[in-house]
């Protein structure tokens, strides 16, 4: 999917978060642990827009990718 058909806020989000979490090489595990406490599946769901992110997530996501 690209950005262009995203469609809902969250999964917008999610795409932004995948595509820079893939430029930088890092694999989905890695990354849930490296946020804490988050396990692969439920960062999987927020990358693909079914579970939304909260502020507190979203600014340790973004800490992590630079």
């Amino acid at each position: 999917m690209e950005a262009s058909q995203v469609t809902t806020y969250p999964a917008l989000v999610g795409k932004v978060l995948s595509i820079h979490r893939d430029a930088m090489g890092i694999d989905q595990a890695t990354f849930a642990s490296q946020m804490g406490g988050m396990n692969q599946s439920s960062w999987s769901r927020i990358e693909r827009g079914v579970a939304t992110i909260n502020a507190e997530q979203l600014n340790k996501a973004a800490q992590l990718l630079g």
